[in-house]
């Protein structure tokens, strides 16, 4: 049923101290492991959903765990980076082609993407450029290529 919630803490093992499994089930099952987990609870988030019958968007209140809010907060860019990486993938056409390329082309776009991380950082932080000047990493990678 639509917003279940399952929570088990296992305690006293020594190699692993106190993990956190943790089950929603909103349409789907999503399923959390955590050692950095210290409460579980519910937040009241809103988001513009788009209705149907009034044929506009409105301000839909929900219930989130707090421990996805923590899970995307605190990655490190780890996930976002991936998503940007997949975004412009390139080296799709080489997978029949000599094995080492697709490693060789897979480290090509993991620098473009550590590259573009830099620039959106260092202009933000360093420079404080407005957000809204920024090069997108599309434009950003079209501007490696042309110079």
């Amino acid at each position: 049923m639509r917003g279940t919630t399952k929570a088990a803490v296992l305690e006293g093992d020594s190699e692993c101290p106190d993990i956190v499994a943790f089950s929603v089930y909103d349409t789907k099952h999503v399923n959390f492991l955590s050692t950095a987990c210290t409460s579980l609870h519910r937040r009241e988030k809103t988001k513009k959903v788009f209705d149907k019958n009034a044929g506009i968007n409105i301000m839909m209140r929900f219930l989130r765990p707090n421990i996805t809010d923590d899970y995307n907060h605190g990655m490190n860019n780890v996930d976002q980076a991936d998503q940007l990486q997949g975004t412009y993938q390139f080296d799709c056409w080489m997978r029949k082609r000599k094995w080492w390329w697709a490693i060789w082309m897979w480290g090509v776009q993991l620098l473009l993407v550590n590259a573009y991380v830099l620039y959106k950082k260092s202009h933000l932080l360093i420079w404080k450029t407005q957000k809204s000047k920024l090069l997108t990493q599309y434009e950003f990678r079209k501007s490696i290529v042309l110079d």
